[in-house]
């Protein structure tokens, strides 16, 4: 098993055992009655699994995986915290790109209400900080993105098509960001910036790579993401116009320099090549 399969498992392992943690919690609240722990358990491992089968499948993003293998001595203190805002904000997507068919919307807010509960249960004061901010930031990327895919709509114009595409995947990105504050920022580690902008160019790069898997399915279903659009609008190739957008995501990571003096660097020298594997076919 490849390592970031092997890391993907342990993580998804992780996140389920926190069912017994809720059970835990409910004891401790009152509201755990003997006679239905067995169909409340079942209930919380039918709600995760719901998830955590997407992540095995690759259907969506486990950010924490990503995050956790590039940082050295990753804090696992913050692991709980980091999968319970992976898992609130993949429901959000879900809830975002397809409305749950009947039956789905009980098990998604159940999971819903187990994520938030364990997160208030285990942020920080300093974390609440940092997820108050990234909250209002993914209110405002979902603004953004339906506002470049409406843009990307009214026109005809390739350079423009592109320059809205490129724009969209830069501002999609930004929902990267708290994967890397919560462990950043308990390993006090400070002038993060550099980091967190490599990062969102590295995240851009992986929500394109899954937009061309996703591709015909998202057209079939009628989900719009940038490449549909490009796809629909342009008369090039598909591989043209990824290519393209590879190649400016690309330059603006080898825009940002390593200085020698940055006491980070070796965590930005491997976001960076992990940006260059991404991108090895490109020239």
């Amino acid at each position: 098993m490849r390592l970031a399969e092997r890391v993907k498992t342990d993580l998804i392992q992780l996140y389920d055992s926190t069912i017994d943690e809720t059970i835990s919690a409910l004891k401790d609240a009152s509201m755990e009655n003997g006679s239905c722990t067995t169909s409340i358990k079942a209930i919380l491992k039918t709600s995760s699994q719901a998830l955590t089968n997407r992540w095995k499948n690759n259907k969506k993003t486990l950010r924490t995986s990503t995050v956790y293998e590039l940082i050295p001595n990753y804090p696992t203190e913050t692991l709980r915290t980091s999968l319970f805002m992976d898992a609130f904000i993949n429901i959000l997507d879900d809830l975002n790109d397809e409305p749950p068919v009947l039956g789905e919307s009980n098990i998604i807010v159940v999971e819903l209400l187990k994520v938030v509960s364990n997160l208030l249960g285990l942020i920080s004061e300093e974390q609440s900080r940092l997820i108050s901010v990234y909250l209002l930031k993914v209110l405002i990327l979902a603004i953004q993105e339906r506002e470049y895919l409406r843009l990307m709509r009214s026109t005809m114009e390739k350079e423009e098509l592109q320059d809205y595409a490129y724009d969209c995947y830069r501002c999609r990105s930004a929902d990267m960001d708290i994967f890397y504050e919560i462990p950043l920022q308990m390993m006090n580690l400070a002038d993060v910036t550099p980091i967190l902008e490599t990062g969102r160019i590295l995240r851009s790069i992986d929500i394109l790579l899954k937009d061309v898997s996703d591709r015909t399915y998202d057209l079939r279903h009628r989900i719009e993401s940038p490449l549909t659009v490009l796809s629909q609008r342009t008369l090039e190739m598909l591989e043209e116009n990824v290519i393209n957008l590879l190649s400016r995501l690309k330059a603006d990571a080898d825009k940002i320099q390593v200085n020698p003096e940055y006491a980070h660097r070796t965590l930005l020298k491997k976001i960076k090549q992990t940006i260059n594997e991404r991108t090895y076919h490109i020239s």
